[in-house]
């Protein structure tokens, strides 16, 4: 656990203790008066920046800290740039000065990006059976300059596949995980290569976002998808 620091009176002698309780979160920068990238010269902060393998990875960690942050009632200043996040915390009501908040706000994301860190390497090392996949959805996405094109490929997917895929509803707005109109077609398992070849030949300017259903919807439709056209970042908060 951190070494608890005083939450008020932090100016003066109460930054003396910072260097000990800093030990206890290695990682992080302690930028005080003066200090380069700091927000102000009378004020301090503690500063970590974490890369990812994608920017989707790094959104997506950022969404894990919004309930244990605010458990806490600490919650830190951001910064995204592509695949990299910094995060910083100083207590505002303290005159902007790094107390025993910051220290245990910065420990508790530590411990979910190290949690984060040991879920990526489970999925990567993970060796799944196909025959976990009973169906599969390709989700063709539209908006309404393209909603003519989308109806047009819709009644074409009918006459090529009517006997091979289910046709969904035709959604004239965003629903679930998807940011675009869409409508969806489910395709079973022996019928999979068959309509995704046709769907890859034939799916022209519009694009289609293809995943398997395995029972895990966060794992399928963002490590186990597959994008024909342009991809789109999802709002994985809807699964």
């Amino acid at each position: 656990m951190p070494t608890p620091l005083p939450t008020a009176d932090i100016p003066g002698s109460n930054e003396s203790q910072l260097p000990a309780a800093l030990q206890s979160i290695p990682d992080w920068e302690w930028l005080g008066p003066g200090a380069a990238n700091t927000s102000a010269s009378t004020h301090s902060e503690l500063r970590r920046r974490f890369d990812f393998a994608s920017f989707e990875h790094a959104i997506v960690f950022l969404q894990t800290l919004i309930a244990p942050l605010d458990a806490l009632g600490h919650h830190p200043r951001i910064e995204n740039e592509w695949r990299s996040v910094a995060i910083h915390f100083t207590t505002w009501d303290a005159g902007h000065r790094v107390t025993a908040k910051d220290v245990e706000a910065a420990s508790r994301v530590d411990q979910l990006y190290a949690q984060w860190i040991d879920a990526c390497d489970h999925v990567a090392t993970m060796i799944l059976a196909t025959s976990t996949i009973q169906s599969w959805h390709a989700h063709i996405y539209f908006d309404a300059p393209s909603r003519e094109a989308a109806w047009a490929f819709r009644e074409q997917i009918n006459q090529a596949l009517a006997s091979l895929v289910a046709i969904g509803r035709f959604h004239e707005k965003p629903v679930g995980p998807h940011p675009m109109w869409s409508y969806q077609l489910e395709v079973g398992t022996a019928q999979f290569p068959e309509v995704l070849a046709w769907l890859t030949l034939n799916h022209g300017a519009l694009d289609v976002f293809v995943h398997p259903n395995t029972g895990d919807q966060l794992r399928d439709h963002r490590d186990c998808a597959l994008w024909l056209g342009r991809s789109h970042t999802l709002d994985l908060s809807a699964l």
